[in-house]
């Protein structure tokens, strides 16, 4: 693959990075941080582990997106976010995990912050190799994988609404 054909990081439109982390309840969003790193890995030939940087997000979310947005700099591709406060954003909604349900899921808006960050790695993957993939349409596993969610989702509304006790549960399936 030619440098005008391999993305400087992870090529995904930003509505199907959404649509993905969501529908995968924020799994999809480890996978773009282990393609992000692999990327970074073939892109410096830096002796770095893509699973471990991924596993350990945490630890290592603001070192990537320090590097990206530098390398958009560094091409003059404009970005609107910061490394510290998108880390900070990141940081702070990986946190509601902790919190009480139902509030957890507010841990699934991780992707938010990200989003600008995606943004702006499409502008630099167009800038600096034009000819790659952009990974703006569905597969079929992808369509799996949401309708999947989405029943998922239906799931745990429906559970958030049936009743406490075991009688009144009884008698609402039965019914």
């Amino acid at each position: 693959m030619t440098d005008v054909e391999r993305p400087r990081y992870f090529a995904v439109s930003a509505s199907k990075f959404v649509v993905m982390s969501l529908a995968s309840f924020g799994i999809y969003g480890f996978y773009w941080l282990y393609e992000n790193w692999a990327l970074e890995r073939a892109h410096t030939g830096e002796d770095l582990s893509p699973l471990w940087r991924t596993f350990f997000s945490v630890i290592w979310i603001y070192s990537l997106l320090k590097r990206m947005r530098e390398t958009a700099t560094a091409a003059q591709v404009p970005s609107h976010w910061t490394a510290a406060f998108t880390t900070a954003a990141y940081l702070l909604i990986t946190c509601a995990l902790f919190l009480p349900d139902p509030y957890q899921v507010l841990s699934l808006l991780v992707v938010v912050p990200l989003v600008p960050v995606q943004r702006t790695v499409n502008r630099l993957n167009a800038a600096v190799a034009p000819a790659a993939l952009r990974n703006d349409t569905y597969t079929g596993m992808n369509l799996v994988l949401i309708v999947v969610g989405v029943i998922f989702y239906l799931l745990v509304i429906i559970g958030l609404m049936a009743p406490v006790d075991n009688e009144t549960l009884i008698h609402w399936v039965l019914a």
